[in-house]
């Protein structure tokens, strides 16, 4: 059962318990399903509109669903449309009137996210752990972003917790069976990144087709996969999901994700090796953050002419173009 059908049953029990003489309850009824409705109708202007006159009055707002549905759906709203620097705004200002509202930290931590600003989504998703231990989504969020910062030993913990928080819910609650599943098809798809950045891209494989299983319009899971052919140098493979990626919708890809997977970066060339510090400067080159780690550690730090790892570097932007950026975002929505 979905939040918006837990409001629409609680607001008919309201009506039912006033013999059908809550006015005030019938109108947000009402207005809950008008805003459903757009929403459902990609109408995302028109219920931000509605959202932002709803929440001026957040005061007279007495049930923290209700409060919930109305600010998870302004995030939608504004991710939706590239809006990030608008809901940046609206929840930093928000926050600090209703600091206990949990899904308006979410929100500001998912527009950090997608505008890039990685650390500081980190930052809010812990904050909104603080306010509610093992909450699913922060959990999946920053589980998410640490595996696109490489960081992956911290997202498949992030990650774990989330399934094991997935499953204990799924038992108490299992009417909500379909809203688990996206979640869990987001987790996944974070744990196939941290898994290629680990260096296992057959256990990235499995999670990638685990998360497609469950929730097959999801475009950030090929987007990724897409990347990972690209570092296996799999250009027709590559190709074929950057294009399901950008025919995706549920979600969609962000802006810069747009953007890379209609111009994904050539991965055809590669520089000429002949030293351990020039192949870091490769691998650094490509943010395979995972193998550098691995090569860092067996020639060891001694080892390592830092000047030379520099000059590497911009030498191998110089030969192969200086569009390759780090593999980056695109793990799934909160």
């Amino acid at each position: 059962m979905t939040v918006l059908q837990d409001i629409l049953r609680w607001f008919r029990q309201k009506s039912s318990q006033n013999d059908g003489a809550d006015l005030a309850g019938v109108a947000a009824y009402k207005f809950v399903y008008e805003v459903h409705s757009e929403l459902v109708g990609k109408k995302y202007d028109k219920a931000r509109d509605l959202l932002l006159r709803a929440m001026k009055h957040r005061d007279k707002i007495e049930d923290p669903a209700i409060a919930d549905y109305f600010l998870q759906s302004l995030e939608l709203t504004w991710l939706f449309t590239d809006k990030y620097e608008e809901a940046i705004s609206f929840f930093s200002e928000y926050i600090k009137q209703y600091p206990q509202d949990l899904a308006a930290t979410r929100g500001h931590a998912a527009a950090l996210w997608y505008s890039g600003k990685l650390q500081d989504a980190i930052h809010e998703c812990s904050h909104a752990l603080e306010l509610k231990p093992n909450d699913i989504l922060s959990l999946s969020g920053r589980g998410q972003i640490l595996a696109e910062l490489g960081e992956s030993a911290r997202a498949m913990d992030d990650l774990n917790h989330a399934l094991e928080a997935i499953e204990a819910a799924g038992q108490v609650i299992p009417t909500s069976t379909e809203w688990y599943a996206d979640i869990e098809a987001f987790v996944r798809n974070g744990r196939g990144v941290a898994s290629a950045a680990l260096g296992d891209d057959a256990s990235a494989m499995r999670e990638f087709e685990s998360s497609i299983a469950l929730c097959p319009e999801n475009a950030w899971v090929y987007y990724n996969r897409a990347r990972v052919y690209d570092d296996a140098r799999n250009g027709e493979k590559a190709r074929l999901d950057y294009q399901t990626a950008l025919a995706k919708d549920g979600p969609a890809l962000n802006l810069a994700q747009r953007e890379r997977a209609k111009s994904p970066a050539p991965r055809d060339s590669k520089p000429i090796i002949d030293t351990p510090q020039l192949h870091l400067c490769y691998l650094v080159a490509h943010a395979d953050t995972g193998t550098a780690k691995r090569v860092h550690a067996a020639i060891g730090p001694t080892s390592i002419d830092w000047s030379a790892v520099l000059q590497g570097i911009a030498t191998w932007l110089r030969v192969a173009g200086a569009d390759r950026e780090p593999r980056q975002r695109a793990c799934g929505s909160l």
